[in-house]
C-alpha cells in the first residue's frame, strides 16, 4: 500500500468502525448495569420498573449495533491488513476466541432471557439474567481491550523473527494499558448513559410534567454524568504514565510540544503546521512542566522531534483533544447549574424549571455517546503511523487496494453506520414520546 491517499482512507475506515463498535459495546456494558440496580431497586420502589422497561429497548438496540458493527471490524483485519495476522496471530487468536466465546456464552444463556423472558421465568431469574448479561459484556470488552491496549503497550511479549510471542500473560492483560483502558471506557460509557438520561428526561419535561418514573430517571442520569466525569478524567490521568513510556508521541502531539526541551508550556489552543513543525497560533496557559508528557534521560520532556518522522497527524489528534476537553467543561456547567436550579427551586418540580435550562439539558442527549466516539477515535489516531507500537506499522500491513474501491466502501460503511445512529435516536425520542406501554402476566393486573 504505497500510495499515502490508500494508506489514509483504509485507516479512517478501520479506526473509525473500531471506535463506532466499542462506543456501543461501552454503552451496552453501562446501560446493562444501570438495568441490573433498576430491578433491584423496583423490589422496593415500583416506580422503577417502568423505567427499567423504558431503556431495556435501547440497551437491546445498542447491543445490536456493537455485534453487527463488529463483524465489518474483523473483516477488514483482514482484508485491510492481511499482514497483520502472522505477526500478532500468538496475541491476537487467543484472545479473539475469548471475545467470540464470551459472546456465544452469554448471548446464548442470558440475554434471550433477559430481553424476551421477563414473562416467563421467575422474578429471581430474570433479575440474575440481568446481572449476568452486564457481566458477560464488561468481560468481552476487557477482552477487546486487552488486545487492543497490547498494541499500544505490548507487554508480557516479545518480538521476535517478525513475530510477537507471549512471555506471560498475567502481565500482558493486568500489567498494560488493559485495566485502566476498560474504566475509561466504561466510565466513558456511563456518562454516555447518564447524558442520554438527563437530557430525554429534560426533552420530555418540555413536552408535559414528569411522572416519578422520568423524574428518578432525571436524577439519576445527572448524578450518573457528574461522577463518570470524574471517573473518566482520574482513568485518563492514571493511564499517563504507562503512554509516556510506549506512547510518548501521542503524548506530544496532544500537548502540541514540537520540541523537546526543560520546559513544556501548556497550550489552551494553537494551529500546528505538521509541514513546517511549528504551531502558527498559540495560547498558552502559562504553566511549565506538565509531569504527564514523557521525560527523555537528561529530564528534557519529549517532543515531536524525537518521532523521526513517523507522527501521527498532529494537527487532528491536538485540537480533537481541545473539542472533547471544551464538549466536557460545557456538560459540567450545566450539570452545576442544574443543581444549583434544584437547590433554588426544588428536585422534584423539574417542569417548573427555567426554559433555557431545560432545552439546553436536552441537547446533551446524545453529547455523551458524541464526546465518548471522539475519545476512543482520538485514542487510535494518536498512535499511527503504528499498529503495534514501536515495531509494526500500518503500512507494512497494508494491501493494495485501488483508491476508488476505498472510497465507495468507506462511504457505504459510514451510510450503513450513520443509519443505525439515526434509528437509535429516532427510536429513543419516540419512545420518550409516548411512553411505556403496560404489559401483565397471565392472571396478573397491568403493572
Amino acid at each position: 500500500m504505497t500510495d499515502f491517499t490508500a494508506l489514509a482512507l483504509a485507516q479512517v475506515q478501520f479506526l473509525g468502525g473500531l471506535g463506532f463498535h466499542q462506543t456501543f459495546l461501552a454503552l451496552a456494558a453501562a446501560l446493562a448495569w444501570l438495568l441490573c440496580a433498576m430491578k433491584w431497586r423496583a423490589r422496593r420502589a415500583a416506580a422503577w420498573l417502568p423505567a427499567y422497561r423504558f431503556w431495556v429497548r435501547f440497551f437491546a438496540l445498542a447491543w445490536v449495533l456493537a455485534f453487527a458493527s463488529g463483524l465489518p471490524v474483523l473483516f477488514q483485519a483482514g482484508s485491510l491488513w492481511p499482514g497483520l495476522g502472522e505477526r500478532v496471530g500468538n496475541v491476537a487468536g487467543p484472545l479473539l476466541a475469548a471475545i467470540v466465546l464470551t459472546v456465544f456464552l452469554f448471548k446464548t444463556c442470558f440475554l434471550g432471557v433477559m430481553l424476551f423472558g421477563q414473562m416467563r421465568v421467575s422474578p429471581r431469574v430474570h433479575a440474575l439474567s440481568v446481572c449476568m448479561t452486564a457481566a458477560g459484556l464488561t468481560l468481552t470488552l476487557f477482552w477487546e481491550l486487552a488486545l487492543l491496549g497490547w498494541t499500544h503497550a505490548p507487554v508480557g511479549s516479545t518480538w521476535f523473527n517478525g513475530q510477537y510471542y507471549v512471555d506471560d500473560w498475567r502481565a500482558l492483560l493486568f500489567d498494560g494499558l488493559a485495566p485502566w483502558m476498560l474504566l475509561r471506557v466504561l466510565a466513558g460509557g456511563f456518562f454516555a448513559v447518564g447524558c442520554l438520561m438527563t437530557g430525554i428526561s429534560a426533552w420530555q419535561s418540555l413536552q408535559r410534567d414528569l411522572s416519578e418514573s422520568e423524574t428518578r430517571v432525571f436524577w439519576l442520569g445527572c448524578w450518573l454524568a457528574l461522577a463518570s466525569l470524574v471517573a473518566w478524567g482520574a482513568a485518563l490521568l492514571v493511564q499517563m504514565p504507562l503512554l509516556a513510556a510506549w506512547q510518548p508521541v501521542q503524548l506530544a502531539a496532544l500537548a502540541g510540544l514540537w520540541e523537546s526541551g526543560k520546559e513544556a508550556a501548556f497550550l489552551l489552543f494553537a494551529v500546528p503546521d505538521p509541514a513546517m513543525q511549528v504551531n502558527l497560533t498559540e495560547w498558552r496557559l502559562g504553566l511549565a512542566d506538565w509531569p504527564w508528557l514523557a521525560q527523555q534521560a537528561e529530564g528534557a520532556w519529549a517532543g515531536l522531534d524525537q518521532a523521526s518522522g513517523m507522527l501521527p497527524p498532529v494537527m487532528t489528534v491536538f485540537l480533537a483533544a481541545r473539542l472533547l476537553a471544551l464538549l466536557a467543561l460545557l456538560v459540567l456547567l450545566a450539570l452545576l447549574w442544574t443543581l444549583w436550579t434544584a437547590k433554588r427551586r426544588g428536585a422534584l418540580r423539574v417542569s417548573a424549571w427555567p426554559v433555557r435550562l431545560r432545552r439546553v439539558l436536552a441537547w446533551l442527549t446524545l453529547a455523551g455517546l458524541f464526546m465518548l466516539a471522539v475519545s476512543l477515535w482520538l485514542g487510535e489516531m494518536g498512535r499511527v503511523p503504528y499498529f503495534v507500537a514501536g515495531t509494526i506499522t500500518f503500512a507494512e500491513v497494508g494491501n493494495s487496494l485501488p483508491v476508488a474501491g476505498l472510497w465507495a466502501s468507506l462511504l457505504a460503511y459510514v451510510a450503513v453506520l450513520g443509519l443505525g445512529v439515526w434509528g437509535f435516536a429516532r427510536m429513543l425520542f419516540q419512545a420518550a414520546r409516548h411512553g411505556v406501554v403496560p404489559v401483565r402476566r397471565a392472571g396478573e393486573t397491568l403493572r
